[in-house]
């Protein structure tokens, strides 16, 4: 087992959590483009998440009509983690606050039906036009 720590980008908000490997995927629903203002976030679950600090929350109904949480520093506004009602007890660590982001092995795309022409996405990986079984 391994411990991943990383942060936000002025350093109040901490968070640590233990993993066999690091795997993630990376979405490109338009909730995550808006919330990052990039073409795609990529995250890694865990069920082992421990936060230093007091992080602000931002909630909205999901394309899939599911209750999504969005973790974010209220000094700096750097997203940190999600919580999704579809996935009780996991959180979604978004893999570049991480301090190794090179750490995570990348294992599919999500969304893919919401990717603008433009997105970079690596057709290696399993791709999904949404999110499996949906």
């Amino acid at each position: 087992m391994t411990t991943y720590t990383g942060g936000c980008l002025c350093g109040q908000i901490r968070y640590a959590f233990d993993a066999e490997k690091l795997e993630g995927g990376s979405c490109y629903c338009r909730d995550c483009q808006r919330a990052t203002g990039s073409p795609m976030t990529t995250v890694t679950m865990t069920d082992t998440l421990r936060v230093s600090g007091e992080t602000r929350t931002y909630s909205l109904q999901s394309a899939a009509d599911r209750t999504v949480t969005r973790h974010f520093c209220p000094t700096c506004g750097s997203q940190l983690f999600t919580d999704a009602e579809m996935v009780p007890g996991a959180r979604f660590v978004k893999c570049a606050t991480l301090d190794d982001p090179s750490a995570l092995n990348p294992m599919a795309n999500y969304w893919l039906s919401a990717a603008a022409d433009w997105a970079p996405v690596d057709r290696s990986l399993a791709c999904f036009a949404e999110n499996p079984g949906e």
